[in-house]
């Protein structure tokens, strides 16, 4: 929760804003003095350089499954249940598709195609 928090924090008042308008807009969650901290820290070279190196490694994942927190397990238990084959294939597909059987993503429709 805390990471979802800082996260949304720094998507929200931070990203793609210069400091000054960063610190014109302080949310009632956090004080002015901590606002200041963290924009200062946001700022650093050290920061900056994980961030940009966080988004080229997001980037070089694979599509992710859709299904929440069931697991690759519990997928396949039910697509036994349901008399689908459980073969490593289907349940990739499975887990990269919607209801309908559409991917849920182009990089997943460009596999599984």
């Amino acid at each position: 929760m805390w990471r979802d928090w800082k996260s949304q924090m720094k998507r929200k008042y931070y990203n793609g804003k210069t400091k000054e308008e960063c610190l014109a807009i302080v949310p009632q969650e956090i004080s002015v003095e901590q606002l200041k901290v963290l924009v200062e820290y946001w700022s650093t070279d050290r920061v900056e350089e994980i961030s940009e190196k966080n988004k080229q490694n997001r980037m070089m994942l694979g599509p992710l499954h859709r299904t929440g927190r069931k697991s690759c397990a519990n997928i396949r238990r039910e697509m036994e249940e349901a008399g689908k084959p459980t073969d490593t294939l289907s349940v990739y597909i499975e887990m990269r598709t919607d209801l309908g059987g559409n991917p849920k993503d182009d990089y997943a429709a460009a596999l599984i195609v």
